[in-house]
């Protein structure tokens, strides 16, 4: 397996527990230190304030729409920058769409998996 197939598997994983509110499955894909960085808010800080982040608006269903790794860089972490589209139901049933830009920092672990050191997501139209 590629490196790209890998990343591609593991955001198909964390992009899936996002759909499904699985918060637990979410915070398992960082790593025991990770951190998010999302826009408007302060960053968050390993598994217990990731777990309280993503637990606060479990009504608010996210698809992702597409995604695209846009380069790959290796070193001693793994660096992924990409974009995706969230659509995000809104109270009326209708949909809206909030395309971003994000960076990825993983790590492997002793057993081989790759987790999330730093999640930095980023609005591509903040307005």
């Amino acid at each position: 397996m590629t490196i790209e197939d890998e990343l591609r598997a593991f955001n198909a994983s964390f992009h899936a527990a996002l759909a499904d509110h699985d918060v637990e499955g979410v915070v398992d894909h960082f790593a025991r230190e990770g951190r998010l960085i999302a826009p408007g808010r302060p960053p968050v800080t390993g598994h217990d304030e990731l777990r309280a982040f993503f637990q606060e608006d479990p009504d608010d269903p996210v698809q992702i729409k597409s995604y695209t790794i846009h380069e790959i860089l290796q070193g001693g972490s793994l660096v992924e920058i990409g974009s995706e589209v969230f659509s995000n139901r809104l109270a009326d049933g209708s949909t809206s769409d909030f395309p971003m830009s994000y960076v990825g920092v993983y790590r492997r672990g002793e057993d081989g998996r790759l987790s999330l050191l730093l999640d930095c997501v980023s609005p591509d139209n903040p307005d």
